[in-house]
């Protein structure tokens, strides 16, 4: 916006105009023109206007000058160079603009003692006024020429549109301030005096005016800097100091354990006092070159890496001792701080003076900055004046203010006294002071130290040092006794002292209501970052300055009990100061400075991941509503103070509404800064005051993840502050714990334990309950600890803290099944496998402890310790565990985790073989039904084996298994039909399903077993075969599998099993001996023919598989049908007749010999009539007698024999086949072959009858002769 040519004008300096501009001033007016005023040291005035900003427009030059016509031309004809230098005597030495009546005018305080008005309408002087008139003995000032007169403006009335203007008049004997007002008179302007005021005669640097004060800034002789007003309206209000900081140029202290680098960047950074840019410049002096404006964390990087550079270029590359390293480390900082502290003088000289007339705002202008200039309060102001400075009027209105004259004076004493007792304290004893108490010292020891050391040196007279001290303590027993009543008088002191007064538990603030308006008026009061920055500034100050008051009043308490009757107290004052004033003052001695380590302390970015652990922490605690937690946003630039960070957060929010509450925003707009500052600092203090039952400041802090400051600042409060002990000692738990120092961490929070029931904090936030019984909040307390625990990975610590808890709880607690849980996860977790069983049994809580068990099983059964876990005692939980896992063995892959294979060992282990092999067996269904592949026909058959095993180990009677299957009523299958609803929208009544047991035994078993062995043998055989996967195979499916696979013995071993039939395996077997080659030796045939148990069917010598296999039929024949009654040699000759295969002579005999007839008949049914006839023949023989052990017959045809019979139907069949072939002479050889040897058969019948009868009869007659 500079930048841009439309809102800048260049003066020309050439020609006749040369201007040497030495003043100037400025205005905006209403439009939006800019006016600007140049005063030369020839006397006139350049007047410049701009157009508004961001509008073209032409930028106007008018020169104002008081002369005569001549004048003008020389001026205008000659140029300066050849009219001299020499300064006119009306030339403006200060300026100022203002509108007047329509008009905008110049007012200019001249060389002449003048004050000339300008028009900036008419561009001509219209009035002179002589300033001289308004200055006693005035009558010799006529000639002497101004030094430094200056003229400033203010407005007043209550439109506030009344103008003043306050002249300042320098001269070298004297100095006075005229204070006049323009008034406007028949068209002529003139000058009303107001007020003068006189000065000692410094040099002014720079003054402002409002609308009843003058403020002014001066430089003394000894060039340091001093802010002074006054009310121009009381002629005896006087002039007034300003306390103005000063910088910290004492020695730096540095711990024994503490590195000078970290001593001196804390010193310089946090409490010198030196800004920004005095560091950056001095680094300039080291070739290290940084910006301010990168952050003090950029400049205190490059300032520890010159000072590492400057000492290695001091040592030179030699080894040094180490004292001697320590000492020139030393001598390069303390030559760097100063030359800070030059620095930060140049850049600190004031340059002028401003007052915002709107807020009451003070700002002393340096060459680098701006300071602000507060009010102060009384305690401040009784503390700092000087002197005898400090009057009962300066303290009316304040707390310390009384109305008994006598009661004012003894405040104004001790005041004197404690500035006394100050001056004698050295610079040495005053930072030794503050460092004892960071180390956590007590003060009433170091102040009975620095006490015992004044009054012993005012003992001795041998040095002038000591008639100093003795002068000191004789002015202080002076005072002393002069003292009225003065416990009384200390006491109200402290109470002053003192941010609570006196009540600790009032300073909980909570969030007021607020209404629209107060609110929109208090949204944005200190909300900016300048803000937060000059509120903790303050703070830091206020802190800073009564901790010093506190710490020269312990001195002055101590001095006081030291002269005892010297100082005429008796034995209740001195008991009064030693119980009560001493512990008191010790007491907020060490509140303040734990207040003002606050607003130095630099508040820490935390890493991303640290944010969210703690918002994860506060997840587990349960406290995430907590406002005190929410976002306060960080500079990227820099890190402010903690109290900074406090009021970007809930802290400004709690102070603009407290402010909001309190009345102090309604004030008039031009006391803003006056009248609520200090209230603003009061609010402050008393949110971060640590004397308080308010929490809400470490709790904030915790937040915002400041754990290494709150670290320290506990360490501070802790072993004097009572406030929040407990609390404290719970966030101090927390920050250990993300310190990683988790032992720490619950030692704290067992500490903590003792206050849950007495604390805001602890009880309102953490706990969250009604509860008034002490233990039962202890309780619920460490159940909240033992979450945050377990966000850390610290089992074994919760396990510590909850058998703790677990010790403190009464009988009836209904928290103890979750401390025995907590207990029993986390030994679990760390493989304490007995101890987390211990813990489970112990649970009294039966849900609990099955949730435990489950858990139990599952960890064990994830890290294969199945032995342990099988052989635990699980007294009055067996059932629970099989149940738990059953469940989980039915619920999971068999793939992952073998549950039944445990659930058979825990079983086995305790002699339950029954139920070990129910188990099995289901395991094995499943197995079957769920694996693919060989794997699951493996798992299958070892289960039932295992089964098997388990039932033989049980007693017969009861070797048997249930197998429970659901069934339906009336079951109706209906496509798109609703599981819960029938088709016709009514609900189905569950109670139909019945539930149906299936009784298992062990045959039952076996015969389970074996189909699935037989399916393993199958594969075995042949791997391509795709019923390995689907469905179990019923007994018939199987053996149809195995003959088609050549599997004969097995095949036999299931049809024997479930009695069935061996018509396919002799079917299957006969084909398969049909096909095989008879000349060369067939691979398959051997394949399948190893497969079945031959060993007994050859001798040693070489044979051939086809022989091979029909001696294997042979065998079968001879074994499964011997007596020819199951019709097997039917089956195998019926598939040989066939495929018109002849029939192989050992299978002839053997049909003949079990079933003569059957085999002719088939001889008949396949018209092999030649084969038939002469089995006819040979039939017909045998049962004549001749070859009968050929046909399986006992005797032959006799009467005395057993009776025999001859398959007439068939033969005679045949006969008549034979018959029908008459012109075939072979057959018809066959014919009268077959018919001779029947007629002779029946004549052998017929004999043998004859003979039968015969027989009969005689045995008849004998009988009956008997």
């Amino acid at each position: 916006m500079i930048q841009d040519p439309s809102n800048t004008q260049f003066l020309s300096q050439g020609g006749s105009q040369v201007h040497e501009p030495h003043t100037s001033a400025s205005f905006l007016t209403n439009e939006g023109e800019a006016v600007f005023s140049l005063a030369t040291n020839v006397g006139n005035i350049l007047v410049v206007k701009l157009p508004p900003l961001g509008i073209q427009g032409i930028a106007t030059q008018h020169e104002l000058r008081l002369a005569s016509m001549m004048q003008r031309l020389w001026t205008g004809l000659v140029p300066s160079m050849i009219r001299g230098g020499h300064e006119a005597s009306d030339a403006s030495l200060s300026l100022c603009i203002h509108p007047m009546q329509n008009d905008l005018l110049i007012f200019s305080i001249c060389r002449d003692h003048k004050i000339r008005v300008w028009s900036c309408v008419s561009y001509e002087c219209i009035m002179v006024s002589d300033v001289l008139e308004h200055v006693p003995d005035s009558t010799d000032l006529q000639s002497v020429p101004a030094r430094n007169h200056m003229i400033r403006k203010s407005l007043t009335g209550n439109d506030a549109n009344t103008l003043l203007l306050a002249v300042y008049l320098g001269f070298e004997d004297r100095s006075q301030f005229c204070v006049f007002q323009p008034v406007l008179q028949d068209g002529q302007y003139s000058l009303l005096s107001v007020a003068s005021v006189f000065i000692h005669n410094d040099n002014l640097v720079d003054f402002s005016l409002t609308n009843t004060q003058i403020w002014a800034v001066f430089t003394t002789t000894q060039g340091e800097t001093v802010v002074k007003y006054t009310s121009f309206e009381d002629s005896d209000a006087g002039w007034k100091p300003v306390v103005l900081s000063s910088l910290n140029t004492s020695d730096v202290p540095i711990p024994p354990y503490q590195d000078p680098a970290e001593a001196y960047v804390q010193f310089l950074f946090h409490e010198s006092g030196f800004s920004l840019q005095a560091i950056s410049k001095t680094l300039n002096i080291y070739q290290q070159s940084v910006d301010s404006r990168l952050g003090s964390n950029v400049l205190q990087q490059a300032v520890i890496c010159a000072m590492e550079n400057e000492v290695q270029k001091e040592v030179g590359g030699y080894e040094l001792p180490l004292e001697e390293y320590y000492q020139l480390q030393l001598k390069c900082w303390k030559k760097f701080c100063s030359n800070c502290s030059q620095y930060q003088e140049v850049i600190s000289k004031p340059a002028g003076i401003l007052v915002d007339s709107n807020t009451g705002l003070v700002g002393l202008v340096k060459r680098s900055n701006l300071s602000l200039l507060r009010p102060s309060d009384a305690m401040e102001h009784l503390y700092l004046s000087p002197g005898n400075g400090c009057t009962a009027v300066d303290l009316s209105g304040a707390p310390l203010y009384s109305d008994d004259p006598l009661i004012s004076k003894d405040i104004l004493t001790i005041g004197e006294c404690v500035r006394l007792v100050r001056q004698n304290i050295s610079a040495d004893m005053k930072s030794g002071f503050q460092y004892d108490i960071f180390q956590s010292e007590s003060p009433e020891n170091i102040a009975l130290q620095i006490a015992g050391g004044l009054f012993v040196e005012s003992s001795a007279d041998t040095s002038q040092s000591t008639q100093t001290a003795s002068q000191f303590i004789q002015d202080l027993q002076n005072r002393i006794q002069g003292l009225m009543e003065p416990v009384r008088v200390l006491s109200s002191l402290l109470g002053c002292i003192d941010v609570s007064e006196g009540q600790p538990e009032a300073l909980s603030m909570e969030e007021p209501f607020l209404d629209a308006g107060r609110h929109l008026t208090c949204s944005h009061l200190f909300a900016s970052e300048n803000s937060a920055v000059i509120l903790s500034e303050i703070l830091k100050q206020s802190s800073l300055l009564r901790y010093q008051f506190c710490r020269d009043l312990l001195v002055l308490l101590y001095l006081m009990q030291k002269m005892g009757q010297r100082i005429s107290l008796n034995k209740e004052c001195i008991s009064s100061l030693q119980t009560d004033l001493i512990p008191k003052t010790s007491t907020y001695l060490l509140a303040y400075h734990s207040m003002y380590w606050t607003c130095c302390c630099q508040a820490s970015q935390p890493e991303t991941n640290t944010i969210e652990s703690s918002l994860r922490q506060f997840t587990a605690l349960e406290i995430t509503e907590s406002s005190a937690i929410s976002g306060a946003q960080y500079s990227d630039s820099s890190s402010g103070s903690l109290v900074e960070l406090f009021l970007h957060g809930i802290g400004g929010t709690q102070l603009r509404c407290a402010l909001a509450t309190s009345g102090h925003i309604g004030q008039e707009s031009n006391e803003t800064w006056n009248g609520v500052i200090l209230p603003s600092i009061g609010v402050l203090a008393r949110l971060v005051w640590p004397i308080s039952s308010s929490f809400l400041f470490c709790e904030f802090l915790l937040g915002k993840c400041q754990f290494p400051q709150l670290q320290e600042y506990i360490r501070l409060l802790n072993g004097w502050c009572d406030w929040n002990a407990s609390s404290r000692q719970f966030i101090l738990g927390q920050c250990y714990l993300n310190s990683d120092e988790p032992y720490k961490a619950v030692d704290c929070f067992q500490l903590a334990a003792h206050g849950v029931a007495n604390e805001e904090f602890l009880l309102d936030k953490l706990i969250q309950t009604d509860d008034g019984d002490t233990r039962a909040l202890q309780i619920i307390y460490y159940l909240k600890v033992l979450r945050l625990l377990e966000q850390f990975n610290v089992p074994n610590l919760v396990i510590s803290l909850a058998k703790t808890a677990l010790s403190m709880a009464d009988s009836k607690n209904r928290n103890i099944p979750t401390l025995w849980s907590k207990i029993f996860k986390h030994h679990l977790e760390l493989g304490h496998n007995q101890e987390a069983y211990v813990a489970m049994t112990a649970n009294p809580d039966p849900v609990r402890r099955k949730d435990c068990l489950r858990q139990f099983i599952v960890v064990l059964f994830e890290r294969c310790q199945l032995q342990q876990l099988c052989e635990f005692p699980y007294i009055d939980l067996e059932d629970e565990v099989v149940s738990i896992v059953e469940s989980r063995a039915r619920s999971v892959d068999l793939m992952l985790q073998n549950y039944y294979e445990f659930l058979y060992a825990f079983h086995v282990y305790r002699g339950n073989y029954r139920k070990a092999g129910s188990v099995m067996y289901e395991y094995g269904l499943r197995a079957g039904r769920e694996v693919p592949g060989i794997q699951g026909l493996q798992k299958q058959a070892k289960c039932y084996l295992s089964a098997i095993n388990s039932l033989h180990l049980v007693d017969p009677n009861y070797a048997w298994i249930v197998k429970p299957i659901s069934l339906e009523q009336d079951p109706v299958d209906i496509a798109g039909m609703s599981p819960k609803r029938s088709y016709d929208g009514e609900p189905i009544e569950y109670s139909k399903f019945k539930k149906q047991v299936k009784v298992v035994e062990l045959k039952d078993l076996q015969k389970e077993y074996m189909l699935v062995s037989a399916r393993l043998k199958l594969f075995q055989f042949d791997h391509t075969t795709g019923l390995m996967t689907g469905p179990s195979l019923s007994a018939d499916e199987t053996v149809s599998l195995l003959v088609q696979a050549g599997l004969f013995d097995t095949a036999i071993s299931i049809c024997g099993t479930f009695h069935l039939s061996y018509n396919n395996v002799f079917d299957a077997l006969s084909s398969k001996c049909i096909r095989i080659s008879p000349i060369s030796s067939d691979s398959d045939a051997w394949n399948w023919l190893s497969a079945n148990d031959t060993s007994h069917l050859h001798a040693t010598t070489e044979i051939r598989a086809r022989e091979l296999a029909w001696r294997l039929l042979e065998s079968y024949l001879e074994k499964l049908d011997s007596s020819g009654k199951d019709g097997y040699h039917k089956v195998v000759v019926n598939k040989l007749l066939s495929l018109g295969v002849p029939l192989p002579a050992w299978i002839v005999h053997s049909y003949k010999r079990v079933n003569a007839a059957e085999l002719l008949r088939l001889y008949i049914n396949y018209d092999l009539l030649e084969e038939a006839t002469y089995l006819s023949v040979e039939y017909i023989d045998a049962v004549l007698g001749k070859g009968k052990e050929y046909f399986g017959l006992r005797t032959g045809l006799q009467a005395a024999s057993t009776s025999v019979w001859l398959p007439y139907t068939a033969m005679d069949q045949l006969l008549n086949a034979l018959r029908e072939s008459e012109t075939d002479s072979h057959f018809q050889n066959l014919y009268h072959k077959l018919n001779d040897k029947l007629k002779a058969y029946i004549n052998t019948v017929e004999i043998v009858s004859k003979d039968m009868e015969d027989t009969a009869r005689r045995r008849a007659k004998h009988a009956i002769m008997q």
